[in-house]
């Protein structure tokens, strides 16, 4: 983004000051006093995408959970709740989006089991595939970074390029795109080379059945295109990688089969089989990260009737 930050010893007006306290926390946006905005952090929350997380409060960003169109995305369980959770992702009918995707990947969305008095679900996904995507406390979302641009940068490059894949004019470089997770270029047209040993990076489906298998220590990204106005059925055999509470980017398997390639796919970690996906348009991006050599995965994918 076109924020920078200056660390500087003392700080008497508008400003960021982080704090030993006694917790994660901030206040939403800048204080109207003119005072340095304190961000409280403890030991545990000394965590990259969580002092992340309190950093774009500070800067005015609000949970994900909070936008107006969530009831489309999430619905939450405030029965396994904390008394006050239902105020900490209240509605927000402010918030803007700036008309960007709601993204389950932000850095900004509470996992499945937040504030869970019992260990049951607190926030569940309409969509099943992206229940152990909500969550990240690993950086913040290309989408998070985005938002924070078209409100405080998009002013600088007074010449818009016209990115692919909802990319965006790189303020601090105007004659280059910002580009989405997994792609790349000046216009973010192309996707990131995969690494030896993976498969072939397009991929055509049909209506007969394909299988994709990619097994042990690599990095692996591939697309899927079917013809114009077809899906793309996805048949998930075995998915196999190191288990997280949260998937993380980076570290199993992340598929994007929606229409929007800017916001992030579901995440799969741990062990999981016969996942059926279907896409939302006529492409899907895949992700295959194996950290072990007995990673793998089987996918049987075509176009779907």
């Amino acid at each position: 983004s076109c924020l920078k930050f200056i660390k500087v010893r003392r700080l008497r007006g508008p400003g960021i000051v982080y704090y030993r306290g006694d917790g994660c926390y901030s206040v939403l946006g800048k204080l109207p006093t003119g005072q340095p905005q304190p961000i409280s952090l403890t030991p545990k929350c000394w965590v990259y995408g969580i002092v992340e997380h309190e950093t774009l409060h500070a800067l005015g960003l609000d949970h994900e959970m909070s936008r107006r169109d969530r009831g489309k995305y999430i619905t939450l369980h405030l029965g396994n709740a904390f008394d006050g959770f239902g105020e900490i992702v209240g509605y927000q009918p402010s918030f803007l989006t700036y008309n960007l995707k709601y993204d389950y990947g932000s850095v900004m969305h509470y996992n499945r089991v937040s504030s869970s008095v019992n260990g049951r679900i607190t926030i569940s996904t309409k969509n099943v595939h992206y229940l152990k995507t909500i969550g990240q406390t690993h950086a913040a979302s290309f989408n998070d970074i985005k938002l924070l641009n078209l409100h405080y940068c998009n002013d600088i490059c007074k010449r818009k390029l016209n990115c692919s894949n909802h990319g965006y004019t790189d303020p601090k470089n105007c004659n280059v795109c910002r580009c989405p997770t997994f792609f790349t270029g000046k216009l973010c047209r192309q996707l990131v080379k995969s690494q030896a040993g993976c498969p072939n990076q397009e991929l055509k489906a049909i209506a007969q059945p394909k299988t994709l298998a990619i097994r042990g220590k690599k990095s692996c990204i591939i697309r899927i295109t079917a013809p114009l106005r077809s899906r793309i059925r996805l048949r998930i055999n075995i998915s196999q990688f190191t288990l997280f509470k949260v998937c993380e980017p980076f570290k199993g398997l992340e598929v994007k089969f929606l229409n929007d390639k800017s916001v992030a796919g579901a995440r799969f970690c741990g062990l999981d089989r016969n996942k059926i996906i279907l896409s939302e348009g006529n492409t899907v991006i895949l992700h295959y990260r194996g950290m072990r050599p007995i990673d793998k995965v089987n996918i049987v994918y075509q176009t779907a009737n």
